[in-house]
């Protein structure tokens, strides 16, 4: 009988050729996460007679909400079932019998971000709900006729991106992620030429993570700032790359007017009054997906 426990060392080689089957990704991408940022208490991994036939792996982050205490949630990462194994209901299994085991840890939670719009419908019928929105547009920076005084754009470290975002995000409903998730984040950001970044412009700060798509786009995972302050820093954006286009994302109050307002993460509470209780239309801004 198949069972989910949480992983050990000796499961890493199981667990990349899984990742590897199923998401296709880059030995650079799979070196940066096994060898780099995999924890195994941080692993989940359902086997049956010593094989692997799902897993998933999580980070830890907060959902905050303005006037009431942080809510330990774990976000879960690369959910993958193997495809000799699918149709008998396993990602089920691992969710469920997952979630026993982080409430275990004290989490109250567990988000995703589906990576398919399709999946929204998958992760509803294991108990996920979609409750994180963001704001989407496209923009293409363009060269300034002179250099603006009192403004730049510098990469930072997690820790300088994460006091500045939580300056600018103060006051909104937010997943906030810990020091591991953002180091992972700036990693995978940079295997793509981009990074993490802040601002300062005389209209305040600005918070950038920026990487470059395989269409040759620049994906703004998140970008935060007042319109005057983004406006400043045109030039800037220009220079990390020039006459490409940006797919942006950033939470719905610091988006310019036409923007598409998106369901982007799900939750699912852990205990069940909560889940029973909790109002599934309020929102909160999750932003930095590990895509």
């Amino acid at each position: 009988m198949s069972h989910t426990r949480f992983s050990v060392s000796q499961d890493q080689a199981a667990l990349r050729q899984l990742w590897q089957l199923v998401f296709e990704d880059s030995d650079a991408f799979l070196d940066h996460f096994f060898l780099a940022h995999y924890d195994p208490q941080h692993a989940l991994v359902l086997e049956e007679d010593g094989a692997v036939q799902a897993m998933t792996f999580w980070f830890e982050t907060q959902l905050v909400i303005p006037g009431v205490q942080p809510v330990k949630a774990a976000y879960l990462y690369a959910v993958a079932t193997h495809p000799d194994y699918r149709g008998r209901g396993l990602a089920r299994q691992l969710l469920d019998e997952g979630a026993q085991l982080l409430r275990g840890l004290d989490f109250e939670l567990m988000t995703l971000v589906p990576s398919e719009p399709t999946l929204h419908l998958f992760y509803q019928d294991r108990g996920f709900h979609e409750c994180f929105i963001n704001a989407e547009y496209e923009m293409t920076p363009v060269k300034p006729p002179f250099q603006l005084p009192g403004v730049s754009l510098e990469p930072v470290d997690p820790q300088t991106y994460s006091s500045a975002r939580e300056g600018l995000l103060d006051g909104t409903p937010r997943l906030t992620y810990s020091s591991p998730a953002m180091a992972y984040q700036d990693g995978c950001c940079k295997l793509s030429g981009g990074g993490l970044y802040v601002g300062c412009t005389p209209a305040g700060p600005v918070c950038l993570t920026l990487e470059r798509s395989p269409e040759n786009m620049m994906l703004a995972k998140e970008l935060l700032g007042s319109h005057d302050a983004l406006m400043l820093l045109g030039g800037e954006f220009y220079q990390l790359a020039p006459n490409l286009r940006w797919s942006v994302r950033c939470p719905v109050g610091f988006a310019p007017p036409g923007a598409n307002v998106k369901k982007f993460g799900m939750l699912r509470w852990l205990d069940p009054v909560v889940a029973e209780n909790w109002d599934y239309d309020s929102t909160a801004y999750l932003g930095l997906a590990f895509d």
